[in-house]
C-alpha cells in the first residue's frame, strides 16, 4: 500500500499500491476492502453496509493494464467514500496469483488510517505580561490538535515593530516583509519541544534576550501543524499572538526639595522649615 502511507491523512482521493509475485509467479487480480475503524461497516462501492461474514472486495486497475506480471502497480480513484473528518478507516488487499492462490495483506489485520482535517494551535505562555518585559530569554508555550488529532512541531515568529519592521531570523532582526519569518523549534538545538509536540520553549543562540531592544514593540506569534500536514492559520491575540513592549531602561529619581547646597546658598534651611511648605505669612 502507498497510499494512504500514514496514521493520520488530511484526505484520500485514491489508494494505491504494488503488488508483487516471487520467482515465476504472476499477479492475475489485485482487490481491496475498506471498512470503518470498529469493522461494523463496510463500502459496497457506493454505500456503507453493515458488516457481513467476510469483508466486501473491490475491484483495482492496473496501472499498465492487464494484470499480467510480477510487479503491478495498481489504483482506485472512483467509487470510494466520503472520508469523513475524525474517523477511522481500515483497507485489505488481497492479491490473486495466475494459479488461482490468493494471499491477503497484511496478513493479519488490517492497514489504518485516521482522517484529521483540523488545525492544532500553538499557545504562547511565557512571556506572561505584554508590557514591562526587561528580560526576555526565552519563548515558551504549550500547542494542542483537536481529537484525534497528533501535534507534530511548533515553530515562532517575532517581529520588532520599529520605523522598517523586521523578523528575526534566529540570530537576528534581519529579514523584512510582511510574511512570518518562522522558525522551527529543534529540540537541544534551540530549544526544547516534548515528545508529543504538546509544549514548548524557543531560547535561540541562548542569547535572545540580547537581541531585543528596550523601548519597542515586538509582535510574537506561534503556529502548530500535526502529522496529518494541517498547518494553523489563525493567530487569536492573547493566545498565539502578542504585542509586548520591551524596557531595559531604569527608573530615575531627583530631589527637588531641599535644593542642593552647592552654591553655598540655596539648600541652607533653618531646621523647623525642612519638610514644610508656606511662606512668611
Amino acid at each position: 500500500l502507498t497510499e494512504p502511507n500514514a496514521a493520520f491523512e488530511r484526505s484520500v482521493s485514491s489508494i494505491t499500491g504494488i503488488a508483487t509475485d516471487v520467482g515465476l509467479g504472476v499477479v492475475a487480480n489485485v482487490e481491496i476492502a475498506i471498512s470503518t475503524g470498529i469493522e461494523t461497516r463496510d463500502w459496497d462501492g457506493g454505500q456503507w453496509v453493515n458488516r457481513g461474514a467476510n469483508p466486501i472486495w473491490l475491484s483495482v486497475t492496473a496501472l499498465s493494464p492487464p494484470f499480467n506480471s510480477n510487479s503491478e502497480n495498481w489504483q482506485r480513484s472512483t467509487g470510494l467514500p466520503t472520508f469523513a473528518d475524525g474517523e477511522k478507516y481500515e483497507l485489505q488487499i488481497r492479491v490473486s496469483e495466475k494459479s488461482g492462490r490468493q494471499y491477503e495483506f497484511p496478513p493479519s489485520g488490517t492497514t489504518d488510517f485516521t482522517i484529521d482535517t483540523s488545525s492544532p494551535t500553538a499557545s504562547i505562555a511565557a512571556p506572561v505580561v505584554n508590557a514591562g518585559i526587561r528580560s526576555l530569554p526565552q519563548l515558551a508555550g504549550t500547542a494542542d490538535d483537536p481529537a484525534p488529532g497528533q501535534n507534530q512541531s511548533v515553530q515562532v515568529a517575532i517581529r520588532k515593530l520599529a520605523v522598517t519592521p523586521l523578523w528575526y531570523d534566529g540570530a537576528g532582526f534581519l529579514v523584512p516583509g510582511a510574511a512570518p519569518n518562522w522558525i522551527s523549534i529543534q529540540n537541544g538545538v534551540n530549544g526544547v519541544l516534548s515528545a508529543d509536540a504538546t509544549s514548548w520553549a524557543y531560547v535561540s543562540d541562548g542569547l535572545l534576550n540580547d537581541d531585543f531592544s528596550g523601548g519597542l514593540n515586538y509582535l510574537v506569534m506561534s503556529r502548530s501543524s500535526d502529522v496529518a500536514g494541517n498547518i494553523q492559520d489563525v493567530f487569536s491575540a492573547g493566545v498565539s499572538s502578542r504585542v509586548i513592549t520591551i524596557d531595559k531602561a531604569a527608573p530615575q529619581s531627583a530631589v527637588s526639595f531641599p535644593v542642593d547646597d552647592g552654591d553655598g546658598v540655596s539648600g541652607r534651611y533653618r531646621s523647623p522649615l525642612v519638610g514644610k511648605t508656606g511662606n512668611s505669612t
